[in-house]
Parts: C-alpha cells; structure tokens; sequence
C-alpha cells in the first residue's frame, strides 16, 4: 500500500501525511505529546500554511501537561479545492530552556480531489460517421455510431478510466426515448459501480 492510500506519519520526511480527500470531505488524526519531565509544563501549539489557504485546523492552541503526561491534538484535514496543501505544526514549551525538548516540529501535508471519470478511447475529430466528440460545457461525449441499414447493427467499443487518486462510482444510465435502438454491453445499466484510481473499464455500443 502506497503513503497515498492512508493517513500516516512518515518518520524519514517528519511529516504527517493525509491521504487524498474529495473537496468539502473533513479528515482527523489524533496527536500524543509527551511531558517526560517530572514538572508540569504548558505548551503553545501553532500550525502554519505554506501557501495561500490553511485547510488544516488544530483542535487547542494551548495545552497545560501535568509531570509524565500527555495530552491529545487533533488535527483536521478540510481541503477546499483539488490541490496539495502543506503547513507546519509546532508545539513549543512556554519558557523552555532546553533546545533539545522545547519545541516539536512536524510538517503536515495533504492533498484535495474530486473523483474523475473520463473516456480513454482517443477521439476521432474527422469529419465520418463514425465518432465520439466532447461537449466541453459540461463533459459529456456524443457517440455517433453512423447510418445504419434496417435489419443490422453496427457497434464499438469505448473505455473509460479513474485518472483521480481516489476510487469513483459509476453508474450508467441510458436517457433517451428510443432506448430500443441502443444497447450498453458489459456494464450493467443503473447499477452502481466502483473504479480504482488508475484503473479503467471497456463497453460496447450497439
């Protein structure tokens, strides 16, 4: 399993890692520190972006630890658009001495998506009857199997792949008022279905 797949700490890069999250999707992990000394101590937590939006959020900007404790921060993953985030978390001793104890560093980093489902069969933009071409207002493709004589069919076969990081349902639905004159093979229609990130699936058009 790839660090991508799962929320992890990745002790080499000191970083805490959170797995690919749709938009608007909230994610959390939990954060243990430490107060190995026998006196109480407060900490100062902060946590700064890298870029222009923080999507992460820190559950206490303060914590008191009493001697040979600890205490629980939250970290929250909320990404607002389909991009890599990063920040810095820091806990720092209110007036700590030693430079070897009184600051924890850590980087945080995650990534924002959407599922998406686009056609891997390459489009054929000449001028024939037999042709799949975008609408790119609102990515659907026209299919145009062509003329076709009373008493045959004519058919092709089109694949369509998950290039996102994240698994995405399908469904496939046929929307029209001759649903005779059309069949979808090797999918079940109006049933849903998952496709794993770089994974695609094939059906034909009859």
């Amino acid at each position: 399993m790839a660090k991508s797949d799962l929320n992890c700490y990745l002790e080499d890069e000191n970083v805490v890692h959170f797995a690919p999250l749709i938009v608007t999707k909230k994610e959390s992990v939990n954060v243990r520190l430490l107060n190995q000394q026998p006196i109480p101590i407060d900490v100062d937590i902060t946590a700064k972006s890298k870029g222009k939006t923080m999507p992460f959020e820190i559950s206490e900007k303060a914590v008191h630890i009493n001697e040979n404790d600890f205490a629980n921060i939250v970290i929250t993953f909320a990404p607002n658009s389909p991009e890599n985030y990063q920040a810095t978390f820091e806990a720092v001793v209110r007036n700590g001495t030693n430079p070897l104890t009184k600051a924890l560093k850590f980087g945080i980093e995650g990534a924002g998506t959407i599922p998406i489902i686009c056609l891997k069969t390459q489009l054929d933009n000449n001028n024939n009857n037999n042709k799949a071409k975008a609408n790119n207002n609102n990515n659907n493709y026209l299919i145009n199997i062509g003329k076709t004589n009373i008493g045959y069919t004519k058919q092709k076969v089109y694949a369509v792949g998950n290039d996102s990081p994240i698994p995405c349902t399908v469904l496939f639905q046929i929307v029209t008022k001759n649903i005779v004159d059309f069949e979808i093979k090797d999918v079940q229609i109006d049933k849903k279905f998952i496709v794993d990130p770089g994974h695609q699936f094939n059906f034909t058009v009859v």
